[in-house]
């Protein structure tokens, strides 16, 4: 995974800059056309503008000459800014927050599931040996009377 790159403000309003122009030409435009359009040094434009093609999700094309044309089809929306990406977040960490109690309530019902199954199990064996216990005494009752 490559470093995150800290943008200078220089940068940053280049940046704007070159979304300014992206933003007005959605339908294509090349290197050369942001370079002339922004009046931006090439190497800088080269730099910004795969950044500003990840955020705004970019459909890139190439020319019969080779050059790569940026078209903007969505409206150019930021995938990492804005409140649709906010309400993805939270919903992401919220799905997550949900997974993990549902998790924990499930491994405690399971184990409040066998504890009590073990004690209805122990209450059944211990009452089964007291009824037992309790007619072998009244059959042993019956046949001492009788014998007497």
């Amino acid at each position: 995974m490559k470093p995150v790159k800290e943008y200078k403000p220089d940068e940053e309003k280049a940046y704007r800059k070159l979304c300014a122009v992206l933003s007005r030409h959605r339908a294509g435009i090349t290197v050369a056309d942001v370079t002339a359009a922004t009046a931006l040094p090439l190497a800088l434009v080269k730099e910004l503008l795969p950044r500003a093609a990840d955020e705004f999700s970019a459909r890139l094309a190439v020319t019969e000459s080779g050059e790569i044309v940026y078209s903007f089809p969505k409206n150019f929306v930021s995938r990492y800014r804005g409140m649709g990406a906010r309400l993805k977040r939270f919903a992401g960490k919220l799905g997550a927050g949900l997974a993990a109690a549902g998790s924990v309530f499930f491994k405690v019902w399971i184990m409040v599931m066998l504890i009590g199954y073990f004690t209805l199990f122990v209450a059944i064996a211990i009452a089964s040996i007291v009824v037992s216990v309790a007619a072998q005494s009244k059959d042993s009752n019956n046949r001492h009377k009788r014998n007497v």
